[in-house]
């Protein structure tokens, strides 16, 4: 019996998977034949736009190199590749060997990610509500208006992937196997670093306080961290600045707190970018209804990952990284739990989204 359980929520990860590429295709072909043409463009190649650059060249070249100029005169319109975390394009350029085609391998691997976490959610779900409720978030995902980056060369796939891999671990008190989690996380995005944060309160929830698991825990909050040592030591011997990828967000319009134009800043990001902000208060929203319903891990986590945006003055790609988070999905669960109005609400919501910022992307909108 458990068998048969266990194949039915896989075929309904399977269907609702397919049913959101088959919806992704379906819009392309109606623009591609109806409203533009793209002169033989194909699909993927389509999908590769901003940041999708940066990583590429990452793969192709390696990370950009500037020694001669100290990271406080950078020029301002300086962009370098060194603000992107190394995991994601050290995966594409070891499977590169298959074929010369790196966005055919990125789309291949960020489906399998995502499909991936599909039954990763459920099974976090299936942990704290009924069946139903856990399939309505793994739908929320397949049609998340975060698509976009799901099927584009991004670390979105992965960074959603090794979040909820690293907290299942977590629960199950496989403390070695969630600071390795940690670690690749830490050398996906810099905000994965964070995660040590919610691994440490849960890891001296479940064990007294003494100096022997202290000192385990140091050790697992090396592993935990080592992705981004790895990364901070190679900028050092690669560029004399181990801190590149902060500095050098200066060109992004990043001003961290502490520098004298940060609150000039902060206001000319809300006024300029107005629905990120909103994305910033919606995940702040989001931390206090999981706190609220006893997620306070989840909580924790997702506050830490909007944080940094408040901290740099720039509130730039947070509807990005909200929506990359189980943790803004696990919110939309709980306020539906006990509605189907609500469920029905948000997944009108999200389809309507999911069509329109799939048509934005295409065309350069």
């Amino acid at each position: 019996m458990k068998y048969t359980s266990n194949l039915h929520y896989l075929i309904f990860c399977v269907l609702i998977f397919l049913s959101s590429r088959f919806l992704f295709f379906s819009l392309y072909l109606m623009l591609n034949h109806f409203i533009i043409f793209f002169h033989n463009i194909n699909f993927i190649t389509l999908m590769c736009q901003a940041d999708c650059f940066w990583y590429k060249s990452i793969v192709v070249n390696g990370y950009d190199k500037l020694t001669i100029i100290p990271y406080k005169t950078y020029p301002s319109n300086y962009y370098s590749n060194v603000v992107f975390f190394p995991l994601f394009p050290l995966i594409i350029k070891s499977l590169s060997f298959l074929t010369k085609d790196i966005l055919l391998i990125g789309f291949i691997l960020n489906n399998l990610l995502i499909f991936s976490s599909l039954i990763l959610f459920y099974k976090y779900l299936i942990n704290h509500f009924n069946d139903t409720i856990a399939r309505f978030g793994v739908i929320l995902i397949a049609f998340s208006p975060a698509n976009i980056y799901f099927l584009s060369f991004y670390t979105e796939p992965l960074f959603l992937f090794l979040c909820l891999c690293s907290f299942l671990l977590l629960f199950n008190n496989k403390f070695f196997y969630t600071s390795l989690s940690g670690g690749l996380l830490s050398a996906t995005r810099p905000s994965g670093v964070l995660f040590i944060i919610p691994f440490f309160y849960y890891y001296f929830i479940k064990n007294k306080f003494s100096w022997s698991n202290l000192l385990k825990f140091i050790f697992l909050s090396l592993l935990s961290c080592c992705g981004i040592l790895f990364f901070i030591t190679y900028l050092y011997f690669h560029d004399y600045d181990f801190l590149a990828f902060v500095h050098r967000q200066y060109a992004w319009g990043r001003h961290w707190i502490g520098n004298g134009s940060f609150y000039h800043n902060m206001y000319f990001a809300i006024t300029k970018n107005p629905i990120d902000f909103i994305w910033f208060i919606i995940s702040f929203i989001s931390s206090i209804v999981l706190f609220k319903n006893k997620f306070i891990i989840e909580s924790i986590f997702n506050f830490l990952l909007v944080l940094p945006n408040f901290f740099s003055s720039s509130f730039i790609s947070t509807s990005r990284f909200v929506l990359s988070s189980f943790c803004f999905y696990l919110t939309l669960v709980i306020l539906s739990k006990s509605s189907r109005f609500f469920r029905f609400l948000f997944l009108c919501i999200f389809i309507i989204l999911y069509c329109n910022y799939f048509m934005q992307w295409l065309l350069h909108i």
